[in-house]
Protein backbone atom coordinates (compact mmCIF):
# COMPACT_ATOMS: atom_id res chain seq x y z
CA UNK A 1 0.00 0.00 0.00
CA UNK A 2 1.44 3.69 -0.82
CA UNK A 3 1.52 6.48 1.39
CA UNK A 4 -1.17 8.78 0.08
CA UNK A 5 -0.20 12.49 -0.64
CA UNK A 6 -2.70 13.54 2.75
CA UNK A 7 -0.18 11.38 4.77
CA UNK A 8 2.99 12.55 3.57
CA UNK A 9 1.19 15.67 3.61
CA UNK A 10 0.36 15.43 7.52
CA UNK A 11 3.77 14.06 8.38
CA UNK A 12 6.16 16.36 6.32
CA UNK A 13 3.88 19.21 8.44
CA UNK A 14 4.88 17.66 11.90
CA UNK A 15 8.50 17.47 10.98
CA UNK A 16 8.73 21.06 9.26
CA UNK A 17 8.90 23.08 12.99
CA UNK A 18 12.15 21.41 13.42
CA UNK A 19 13.99 22.50 10.39
CA UNK A 20 14.94 22.07 6.86
CA UNK A 21 12.85 19.53 5.67
CA UNK A 22 12.63 18.04 2.23
CA UNK A 23 10.86 15.39 0.45
CA UNK A 24 11.45 13.50 -2.70
CA UNK A 25 9.28 10.91 -4.48
CA UNK A 26 10.69 7.72 -4.78
CA UNK A 27 8.81 4.80 -6.83
CA UNK A 28 5.11 5.51 -5.26
CA UNK A 29 6.73 6.62 -1.17
CA UNK A 30 9.05 9.41 -0.13
CA UNK A 31 12.56 10.13 1.03
CA UNK A 32 12.78 12.67 3.54
CA UNK A 33 16.02 14.84 3.60
CA UNK A 34 17.15 17.25 6.91
CA UNK A 35 19.14 20.31 6.13
CA UNK A 36 20.16 18.03 2.45
CA UNK A 37 20.77 15.22 4.43
CA UNK A 38 18.67 11.71 3.63
CA UNK A 39 17.38 10.46 6.58
CA UNK A 40 13.87 9.03 6.65
CA UNK A 41 11.45 7.26 4.40
CA UNK A 42 7.98 7.98 4.59
CA UNK A 43 6.44 4.39 3.28
CA UNK A 44 2.53 2.76 3.69
CA UNK A 45 1.73 6.50 6.06
CA UNK A 46 4.48 5.72 8.20
CA UNK A 47 7.64 8.01 9.25
CA UNK A 48 10.79 5.06 9.09
CA UNK A 49 14.44 6.72 10.12
CA UNK A 50 17.01 5.01 8.85
CA UNK A 51 19.01 3.34 12.02
CA UNK A 52 22.36 4.42 12.85
CA UNK A 53 24.98 3.94 15.74
CA UNK A 54 23.83 6.65 17.49
CA UNK A 55 20.05 5.65 17.48
CA UNK A 56 19.97 2.35 17.90
CA UNK A 57 18.81 2.94 22.00
CA UNK A 58 15.63 3.91 21.12
CA UNK A 59 12.33 1.54 22.28
CA UNK A 60 10.95 1.66 18.47
CA UNK A 61 9.63 -1.03 16.34
CA UNK A 62 12.23 -2.38 13.41
CA UNK A 63 10.56 -2.75 10.22
CA UNK A 64 11.85 -3.21 6.22
CA UNK A 65 10.32 0.00 4.68
CA UNK A 66 9.20 -2.38 1.25
CA UNK A 67 9.37 -6.20 0.99
CA UNK A 68 12.38 -6.58 -1.21
CA UNK A 69 14.57 -4.20 1.60
CA UNK A 70 17.85 -5.12 2.84
CA UNK A 71 18.51 -3.56 6.00
CA UNK A 72 14.97 -2.46 8.82
CA UNK A 73 13.96 1.30 9.90
CA UNK A 74 12.68 2.49 13.06
CA UNK A 75 9.03 3.15 12.67
CA UNK A 76 8.06 7.16 14.44
CA UNK A 77 4.14 6.39 15.82
CA UNK A 78 4.21 9.11 17.77
CA UNK A 79 4.46 12.74 15.33
CA UNK A 80 2.90 14.99 17.94
CA UNK A 81 5.76 14.82 20.09
CA UNK A 82 8.41 17.33 18.64
CA UNK A 83 11.17 17.22 21.43
CA UNK A 84 10.91 13.70 20.81
CA UNK A 85 11.42 13.77 17.16
CA UNK A 86 13.74 16.84 17.00
CA UNK A 87 16.11 14.73 19.52
CA UNK A 88 15.26 11.61 17.54
CA UNK A 89 16.79 13.70 14.35
CA UNK A 90 19.34 14.85 15.83
CA UNK A 91 21.00 11.55 17.06
CA UNK A 92 20.33 10.32 13.27
CA UNK A 93 21.81 12.87 11.82
CA UNK A 94 25.13 12.36 14.42
CA UNK A 95 25.38 8.71 12.87
CA UNK A 96 25.06 9.31 9.44
CA UNK A 97 27.89 10.68 6.99
CA UNK A 98 27.82 14.22 5.75
CA UNK A 99 26.56 15.26 2.22
CA UNK A 100 28.33 15.14 -0.56
CA UNK A 101 28.91 18.76 -2.13
CA UNK A 102 27.19 18.71 -5.34
CA UNK A 103 29.59 18.79 -8.43
CA UNK A 104 29.30 21.99 -10.72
Amino acid sequence: MSTTPAQKDQIVSRLEPLGDVAVRPMMGEYLVYFNGTYFANICDGHLLVKITPTNSHYDLPEVLPYASAKRNMLRVDDLDNLDFLQELITETLKGLPKPKPKKK
